[in-house]
């Protein structure tokens, strides 16, 4: 069964996906937030700092800015 999750930047709520894990970057399909799950019982999200966001992507890629 999917939970359900409300964006903290627009209030909307939508389904979480199964699959997904504490530290997943999800996005809001009301307002293309950016959202780091942080909890998934119960089901909570905190927004992502553009500065974190990018720090994820160099250690994923391997690459430096």
């Amino acid at each position: 069964m999917r939970e359900k999750v409300e964006c903290v930047s627009c209030g909307e709520y939508f389904d979480l996906d199964e699959d997904r894990n504490i530290d997943d970057i999800i996005y809001c399909p009301e307002c293309g937030s950016q959202l780091k799950i942080i909890s998934l019982n119960p089901p909570e999200v905190e927004p992502v700092e553009s500065e974190n966001l990018r720090d994820d992507l160099d250690e994923d890629s391997g690459e430096e800015l």
